[in-house]
């Protein structure tokens, strides 16, 4: 597959999508789920805002300049309505005082760019402040994360994973996805079935979800991310983990692969963002099934990008496309056996469902 991100320098795709507030992985979603990203430090060049005389400030207007180049790499930046948006962005900037006059114009085309997984999050004002802007990723606030667990209960081993709004280089995405990776090395001697449950998994970084399981998905290609061309990335797994056309992103080092079990994958309307990129990777495998209430639909990466004030921009600039080429996107993933959440059904129901489905393979 061609690898075919319009990605500025500095841009990595880390994660898939939830509005967690994390990095590519990065993530960001404007539902306050989850997300598939990556991320850049913007600044500002010089001010290229064509279209007739100019009073505002030329920081600013060097600002919108960059803030535009980011979103033009947006999934949804063309025809009538993205160019109404810029001009917007454009105009505004033109009697602007500072980038926080900005604000609500680059809130509005960031929505129109990258869809309802995209956002902008306006960075403090470092001269009314004092302080000195943002101008990485890395600064990002410390997040709080729950690691995985896997748990075994008569041949039936259940992989718990929660949303991980972290990014790739933190320490704590590959302390996420070594638990995982252990605890199936650990489980296999005395597992017929596995049970994989992303509900409520609101997303962050996709890449230590992915590895952590990779032992029970087939090696080569899982899924895809399309971009706006339709030039499509594959989302490879490899002995020693998951990344794009064959290169891993967090390694768990190499793993046997244990894909030949029945695989039970438990999901909710909370299943989000990079939790929809775990789903995307069992769909359509002959020994999975999934179990439960249709996902959110953010199904897409995006990347982060910090501008010279330390604003962000997240941005939608693929998306997912299963094993079968059914693209996901903005489309809520419905799971192989419906389990309705009213008359007493939801997690428990569809954990039973999941039960009795391995029952039927063998499992006690």
């Amino acid at each position: 597959m061609n690898i075919a991100w319009t990605q500025r320098p500095r841009t990595r795709f880390i994660c898939v999508g939830t509005a967690l507030a994390v990095l590519l992985a990065g993530c960001g979603a404007s539902h306050g789920g989850g997300s598939a990203h990556a991320s850049s430090s913007a600044q500002p060049g010089t001010p290229a805002l064509g279209g007739g005389s100019s009073s505002g400030d030329q920081d600013t207007l060097a600002y919108a300049e960059r803030a535009l180049d980011v979103l033009d790499t947006g999934l949804y930046a063309s025809g009538e309505r993205w160019e109404q948006a810029r001009a917007q962005v454009k105009e505004t900037a033109r009697t602007a005082r500072s980038p926080r006059d900005l604000d609500s114009v680059l809130l509005y085309a960031t929505g129109v760019a990258g869809g309802k997984h995209s956002s902008f999050t306006p960075g403090p004002d470092p001269v009314e402040r004092g302080e000195r802007p943002t101008s990485s990723a890395s600064e990002t606030p410390r997040m709080n994360v729950t690691l995985p667990t896997v748990t075994t209960t008569d041949g039936v081993s259940t992989l718990s994973l929660p949303a991980l709004p972290v990014a790739s280089d933190d320490p704590r995405a590959s302390e996420y996805a070594m638990v995982l990776a252990d605890g199936i090395d650990a489980a296999a001697p005395t597992t017929c079935g596995w049970v994989v449950d992303v509900q409520g998994n609101l997303g962050g970084n996709m890449w230590p979800m992915l590895s952590g399981v990779s032992a029970l998905l087939p090696e080569g290609p899982v899924m895809f991310f399309r971009d706006r061309a339709g030039e499509d990335t594959a989302v490879t797994v490899q002995e020693d983990g998951a990344g794009t056309e064959g290169m891993t992103f967090v390694s768990v080092g190499p793993r046997t692969q244990r894909d030949g079990a029945p695989i039970a994958v438990l999901q909710d309307r909370s299943t989000s963002s990079s939790g929809e990129a775990v789903l995307a990777a069992f769909r359509g495998l002959p020994n999975a099934r999934s179990f439960g209430q249709s996902s959110s639909g953010y199904g897409s990466g995006n990347a982060t990008h910090v501008l010279s004030d330390g604003s962000r921009i997240t941005l939608t600039a693929a998306e997912f496309v299963d094993r079968g080429g059914e693209v996901l996107g903005d489309r809520p993933v419905d799971p192989d056996v419906p389990i309705r959440r009213d008359g007493g059904g939801g997690t428990d129901a569809a954990q039973t469902a999941a039960r009795i489905w391995l029952q039927e393979r063998g499992c006690p």
